[in-house]
């Protein structure tokens, strides 16, 4: 008798265990749609708020919306040089203490000033800053650069480089006032827009990943709350309606953005009151690097001449530390090499590059606050009535149909069910029969 009791509780157990997948209609379905809603609302609000110590929502959110949006503009700054316009690296072999090794040229210690890689001009930028003839265009790049998040992310376009020879071409070309080496804004206000023109992609590129990383909150709140409700038309209407309401907040927000988008490629406009210690930092790093350029081409040059009128097979070269050193000596500097004939295009390359540094941080904190009203307070405060509207949850038979179990579900479900009140009765006959 032991033996059959544990047989029959095992059965039992598992026949229990089936039927919490399997629940009977609720005796009140307006009710039960209601708690169905609340607790679906409760959850999403829950993961948009932060409420957890770890979100990994809200960690995914920053992540696409700031951090990853930020970098991706930073990415599509204009690289540049400051190597001096028709300068060409001699080679010259470098000194060494060993003599086994056969001497072999090495070309000069350059610093070619980029400040990322970056990415390619899109078909709107075809009138570039650089003077067709004085430049290849690039070829395009047929990998796409993907993110974890969202695998379909589009690549983004690269620009071209800027160059003290290509600066003075275009101020050159812009001036107007008669007056040889004078600058014209309008120029300056030109190339500044012209480097905004790709922020298209990484806007589109960061609201499809947003859009990917909500509408998978969206389900995986959806899956946890109408668990054991997946074969009823609550679930499947339940997705329909979220997922519309998601995408009129999306459209919405796109345009918003986009619009936004355009008014910062319409006009270059400066409203920081410490826009002039800004640029002068900018403008200062400039200097230094380009100083550092003009002491490496004057010292290369010098060295690969000794080099040439020298019988030895070695030469001497200025360690870097004593390079660098030069270039911060502004008494050397002067005496030495004379004024920079390329500080004016200097001057105008800090006021472009610091604009586009500013400007970006500026718009990505304008999209992450109007994404975050647009889209997330909606879905924070706005899902409930938006199901109890969209689902008809005021009608009892509207709910009652939401509810209605799948045939063949309910069909296990009521075999179960017998199954288990045998099984209760026979653990009720073997606990009598034991006594």
């Amino acid at each position: 008798m032991p033996e059959i009791a544990s047989r029959i509780a095992a059965r039992l157990e598992i026949v229990t265990d089936k039927l919490t997948l399997l629940p009977a209609a609720p005796p009140h379905p307006g009710f039960a749609v209601a708690s169905h809603i609340q607790t679906l609302a409760a959850s999403i609000a829950s993961h948009i708020n932060g409420d957890r110590d770890v979100n990994t929502f809200r960690q995914a959110w920053t992540k696409i919306t700031t951090t990853k949006f930020c970098k991706r503009l930073t990415d599509m700054k204009p690289s540049f040089t400051v190597k001096t316009p028709g300068y060409k690296a001699p080679s010259i072999v470098l000194d060494d203490d060993d003599d086994s090794e056969p001497a072999t040229p090495t070309p000069v210690r350059q610093v070619p000033i980029r400040t990322s890689m970056t990415p390619k001009p899109s078909a709107s930028r075809r009138n570039d800053i650089t003077p067709s003839s004085s430049r290849k265009r690039p070829a395009e790049d047929a990998t796409p650069r993907r993110f974890k998040t969202d695998p379909a992310t589009p690549s983004f376009t690269k620009q071209k480089t800027l160059t003290l020879e290509t600066l003075r071409f275009e101020y050159a070309r812009g001036n107007t006032s008669g007056v040889p080496g004078s600058i014209n804004a309008k120029v300056t206000d030109r190339l500044i827009l012209e480097s905004l023109t790709t922020w298209n992609d990484a806007l589109d590129g960061m609201l499809k990943e947003a859009n990917h990383t909500i509408a998978a909150l969206i389900t995986q709140s959806i899956d946890n709350a109408l668990k054991n409700l997946h074969l009823t038309d609550l679930y499947r209407r339940t997705k329909e309606e979220l997922a519309a309401f998601l995408a009129s907040l999306m459209h919405a927000e796109t345009d918003k953005l986009r619009n936004l988008l355009a008014c910062e490629q319409e006009k270059a406009l400066v409203t920081h009151t410490n826009w002039n210690a800004l640029r002068n930092a900018r403008l200062r790093d400039l200097h230094s690097q380009r100083n550092l350029q003009r002491v490496n081409e004057h010292f290369d040059t010098l060295e690969a001449a000794a080099a040439a009128a020298s019988s030895s097979s070695k030469t001497k070269t200025t360690p870097a530390d004593k390079r660098a050193e030069k270039a911060n000596d502004a008494v050397w500097l002067t005496q030495t090499l004379g004024a920079d004939e390329y500080a004016v295009e200097i001057d105008c390359l800090a006021t472009i590059m610091c604009y586009y540094e500013n400007a970006a941080m500026c718009f990505v904190n304008s999209a992450a606050k109007s994404i975050e009203y647009g889209v997330l307070r909606p879905l924070r405060s706005e899902v409930a009535n938006t199901l109890c509207e969209g689902l008809d949850a005021g009608d009892p038979g509207a709910c009652a149909q939401l509810l209605a179990e799948d045939p063949a579900r309910e069909r296990e479900r009521v075999g179960l069910q017998g199954e288990k009140e045998k099984l209760e009765k026979a653990m009720v006959s073997v606990g009598e029969l034991q006594n």
